[in-house]
């Protein structure tokens, strides 16, 4: 299919139509110029990519559906501790683009809020369409699951499902590996990366999350900020050249 063909995720559907939202409709049209007859791309969310030819009112006629090989062959959940909102979004958008599977907004020692309830509603709305356009943008054929935010230690509970559980450690006083260094199975992983706010994590955070099976790493020399090590973190475990 041609490289350059604009994207569009959508709700999943049956039969040879894909319905297209209004605001999906509205950029066609307006910001994209496009009309009848010209061609977009249409992704359900399940790894399926549709091209599809424009029929006008947001309709749209399924030429051919092919399965997608731009996700990678491991599966990663980052939880990232509560920043500022504009380095949380910055840090949704990347993460996305190189690939996470799913978000988990975490409220830890050092986080920028320090209740679950002081997100509101409008804020997730605003996360979802950033992912969604990030997603789109990096030819993603999945949408990352934003899950609702978690007090770190009620976050620890899930990492005994994940087959390897990464958390940077910079500031606390742990012996790290580099992650780097860290040598994985070829076979499909589940994997998790906690990813601590400005500050880092504090000692007993680092402690306990080793009771929880996380792995203490270094990601090398220098102190990157919370958002450059969600980016660096998660290419260093997806990058699939």
């Amino acid at each position: 299919m041609v490289s350059m063909i604009h994207r569009f995720f959508v709700p999943p559907f049956s039969g040879e139509t894909v319905h297209f939202s209004d605001e999906q409709a509205r950029q066609m049209r307006r910001v994209l110029r496009m009309s009848a007859g010209d061609r977009v791309l249409a992704l359900d969310d399940s790894g399926w990519e549709y091209e599809v030819e424009l029929m006008g009112e947001g309709d749209g006629r399924i030429l051919q559906k092919s399965r997608s090989t731009i996700e990678s062959h491991h599966h990663l959940t980052v939880y990232v501790s509560v920043i500022k909102w504009d380095k949380f979004e910055w840090a949704l958008q990347k993460g996305t683009e190189i690939g996470v599977g799913r978000f988990v907004p975490v409220i830890s020692r050092r986080s920028f809020l320090q209740k679950t309830a002081s997100i509101k509603p409008k804020r997730y709305e605003r996360w979802r369409r950033i992912i969604i356009e990030s997603a789109e943008q990096s030819h993603r054929a999945r949408l990352p699951v934003l899950a609702d935010a978690l007090m770190l230690n009620d976050a620890m509970e899930e990492w005994a499902s994940y087959d390897f559980t990464f958390m940077p450690a910079v500031y606390a006083k742990a012996e790290t590996v580099s992650l780097r260094h860290v040598e994985m199975p070829q076979l499909p992983q589940k994997l998790a990366l906690v990813v601590g706010p400005e500050g880092g994590f504090t000692d007993d955070e680092v402690k306990n999350g080793r009771i929880h099976q996380a792995i203490p790493v270094s990601l090398g020399k220098r102190v990157l900020r919370a958002e450059t090590a969600v980016a660096v973190a998660s290419a260093l475990l997806l990058t699939d050249f």
